[in-house]
């Protein structure tokens, strides 16, 4: 069996194509209601919360709080190493994201601590959004 040194790719469709896009800027975008003006993480159709149509991209400033996390030790999942977190974070605009967490051993991962944003060009040039620990201010 062969491996790629390529993750997975997310699969492109309409309601996620502008999230997709907005990486490749290095940017991580939300869905902001045009009518409510509540921000949505999970890309969609139509506001979850008074149900419009309209709306339009924002863009995450990147710092947020780890919510939760897990690390990853089996199975192998090539490309990626293990052990490796995977983080949710309270971003500060007020929605939850997922990432890995690079940059920061297993044991040194808390609920409650600083990340920011971070972008990684991977082998075939497309780039992936991942949390690194926040800088101590």
């Amino acid at each position: 069996m062969t491996h790629s040194a390529v993750p997975p790719r997310p699969l492109m469709t309409e309601d996620y194509a502008y999230f997709l896009e907005g990486l490749q800027r290095r940017e991580v975008l939300v869905q902001k209601c045009d009518d409510c003006k509540r921000l949505r993480p999970l890309p969609g159709p139509m506001c979850p919360h008074c149900h419009s149509f309209a709306w339009t991209a924002q863009t995450l400033g990147g710092g947020g709080t780890v919510y939760s996390y897990i690390v990853h030790h089996h199975p192998p999942i090539p490309p990626f190493a293990t052990p490796h977190v995977v983080a949710v974070a309270d971003m500060d605009e007020g929605v939850r994201l997922t990432a890995a967490l690079d940059d920061c051993a297993p044991d040194d991962v808390a609920i409650g601590m600083r990340v920011g944003l971070a972008f990684v060009t991977e082998e075939d040039g497309f780039v992936l959004h991942h949390f690194v620990p926040a800088a101590a201010p």
